[in-house]
């Protein structure tokens, strides 16, 4: 399932790149898929464990005093929480490479189009590498990593640095066409 929603999320913005969508559109596309999973995760893993809470409540609630195991939301904040930021992000460049498409101020497409590219698979490649991390049982502690689990963060590091790099070159080439529109 998880692969086929990466394929999902490279096939979409790789077709409307080759059609000649802006940049503004891959975005938003790869926003709206995000939603789609936020929606799907909600459906798959709060709904379900929410539903049993509230039924195992009112069993406990009248046998026991202690019911804390039956109120812990952990798994539904772990389980959505990755998938919302990465579409609020995707949304959010969305709309303002949207504005300045329209604005006419956008000063080069290729290097948004570049830098979504960059930001998206890294963003999109982090959690892959987390689950090979996951698989060998993962510490809680950094002092706990073992010497198999280096290789994988540091690729995950690598991913996590570009990915920022190419956040903060797409906030400084969205300023730089704002400012450059102003002066024309």
């Amino acid at each position: 399932m998880a692969i086929l929603f990466a394929l999902v999320l490279i096939a979409i913005p790789l077709a409307m790149q080759l059609r000649g969508v802006g940049a503004a559109g891959m975005a938003l596309s790869v926003a709206a898929i995000y939603a789609l999973m936020v929606f799907g995760l909600w459906l798959i893993t709060a709904l379900p464990p929410a539903i049993a809470q509230t039924v195992l409540r009112t069993i406990t609630l009248s046998q026991t005093s202690d019911n804390s195991p039956y109120l812990d939301t952990y798994y539904v904040v772990a389980n959505i929480g990755p998938v919302i930021m990465p579409g609020l992000l995707f949304g959010g460049i969305g709309l303002i490479l949207w504005v300045l498409t329209r604005w006419n101020a956008l000063v080069h497409q290729w290097l948004a189009k570049t830098l979504f590219w960059v930001l998206h698979l890294g963003v999109l490649a982090m959690p892959f590498v987390a689950l090979l991390l996951s698989r060998q049982g993962m510490p809680r502690r950094y002092t706990d990593y073992t010497a198999a689990s280096a290789m994988p963060n540091t690729i995950n590091m690598i991913l996590a640095g570009s990915a920022a790099l190419a956040f903060l070159l797409m906030v400084t080439l969205m300023l730089w066409s704002v400012i450059a529109r102003l002066r024309r």
